[in-house]
């Protein structure tokens, strides 16, 4: 619709095209496109109207434009529609057929995408998104009244802009209609005619308005906001602004784990660690405890076995369990610490027996950021391959493998976690009691004889 019409040949040998083809196709349809070159050109003033606009309400907030884009192409039609309406092209077009009642039908479906929208956005209480889009349409239309792009290809209407119109004059006040008077352009009827350089002048107004109050938000209303603030978004960094990276010593390059904006952010890695598979089955008499401990170091073990020995910078760990060839603990695990590309978190099987007490069998690591790398998803999902640690081939250490799921929290969110499972208990708590109760009333009935050959609950 925005772009223009395809010339596709249909089944019955007619055209989707109006006005191409030798044989006519009543259910075809216009090109009143704008072309590839102004598709383009709303495409990018609506994402970054949208985008702009986004600031105003949620500074801080991470925005993506691809909706923005499209409410932007929705304004454009709306504003294509409306003026084919307004200057009654059907009048002028070369095809034998009213196209009014297709426009409207067009806008109809339209007014349906923008009204799910707006229920979207207040039950969602998404005040910057909505605001975003509803200045991208805005944006969308307002491009068409000020470029005046021409309309369709040639293959329908009679000119490029046939809905540039005279201005109609009150004969009343002295005036004559004249073919060198103002021209004008007619909004869904010539109830709504406005002159163009008042409409373009407009327009050009409300973009300047639109630039204006951004950048008074960002220097002055924004002004206390730190320039690094950045946040994790599908596991990349996402910053408001570019950062210079930090000078190394003497000139030197950082390494890139220096030039990250969220170093020394205070975050909650959440680790939940799911089993350990692949392990020897214990043999008789043996005894083997394991479990699993989560800690965050600044060097990897491979490289550095030593470090294994020393004290990490946070660590905690699973309950042991008795040993067994797959070991499952489905144990929820949070460290909170500083984030920084330096640092490597270690998963290490220790064995908790009488008679090697904390004594470390394995051991996986992966550094941090690798750890809070998504993909599309809020969570990132890793099988980690154990090495062998000391007298860790006795229990098979060096075959086996944890799974582990590794998510980032911000110390915010914490709070909101914590109600939510609160929420959840006090859920599955209400679930127990109520079937506890409907037991007790049904052993109550079979005890009083009530019910004939109901089978035994306690059996």
């Amino acid at each position: 619709d925005v772009e223009g019409t395809p010339a596709i040949v249909l089944g019955d040998g007619s055209n989707l095209k109006c006005g191409v083809g030798a044989k006519q196709n009543f259910m075809c349809y216009p090109s009143i496109g704008l072309g590839s070159a102004h598709t383009l050109g709303v495409a990018l003033l609506s994402a970054a109207i949208g985008g702009m606009c986004s600031t105003w309400i949620g500074f801080k907030g991470v925005f993506t434009g691809a909706s923005s884009l499209g409410f932007g192409l929705s304004g454009a039609i709306v504003a294509l529609y409306a003026l084919y309406a307004g200057a009654e092209l059907d009048q002028t077009t070369s095809v034998q057929r009213s196209f009014q009642d297709w426009v409207w039908l067009r806008l109809i479906f339209v007014a349906f995408h923008i009204a799910m929208e707006w229920i979207r956005g207040v039950s969602q209480r998404d005040a910057a998104g909505l605001f975003s889009h509803t200045a991208a349409f805005a944006s969308g239309f307002g491009y068409v009244l000020y470029f005046l792009p021409p309309m369709g290809d040639g293959s329908l209407l009679p000119s490029d802009r046939p809905y540039v119109v005279p201005c109609a004059y009150d004969s009343s006040e002295g005036l004559v209609v004249g073919g060198a008077g103002p021209q004008c352009v007619r909004l869904f009827s010539q109830l709504y005619e406005y002159p163009v350089p008042t409409v373009q002048h407009n327009a050009m107004l409300l973009f300047i308005a639109v630039v204006g109050f951004t950048i008074l938000n960002i220097v002055v209303l924004q002004r206390g906001t730190d320039s690094k603030e950045a946040a994790l978004l599908a596991g990349m960094e996402v910053s408001a602004v570019c950062v210079r990276k930090p000078a190394g010593a003497q000139g030197a390059r950082p390494p890139s784990w220096r030039s990250s904006n969220l170093e020394g952010k205070d975050i909650i890695l959440w680790c939940d660690v799911m089993e350990v598979s692949n392990l020897l089955a214990p043999a008789a008499g043996s005894n083997f405890k394991p479990f699993v401990e989560v800690r965050l170091t600044d060097y990897d073990h491979k490289r550095a076995p030593e470090s294994l020995a020393a004290p990490p910078a946070a660590s905690t760990k699973t309950r042991a369990v008795e040993g067994a060839v797959k070991l499952d603990f489905r144990e929820c695990l949070f460290l909170p610490t500083k984030f920084n590309k330096a640092t490597f978190v270690q998963i290490v099987l220790l064995d908790a027996s009488e008679n090697t007490a904390g004594v470390i069998v394995g051991a996986a690591s992966m550094p941090l950021h690798q750890a809070l790398r998504f993909n599309k998803k809020d969570y990132n999902e890793q099988t980690l391959k154990f090495s062998v640690v000391g007298d860790g081939a006795r229990v098979g250490a060096g075959r086996a493998s944890v799974h582990v799921v590794f998510r980032s929290l911000d110390k915010e969110e914490v709070p909101r976690l914590r109600r939510r499972v609160e929420k959840e208990l006090d859920d599955r708590r209400y679930q127990l009691r109520f079937h506890e109760h409907e037991l007790e009333a049904l052993t109550t009935v079979q005890e009083a004889g009530g019910i004939q050959g109901l089978p035994d609950i306690n059996a």
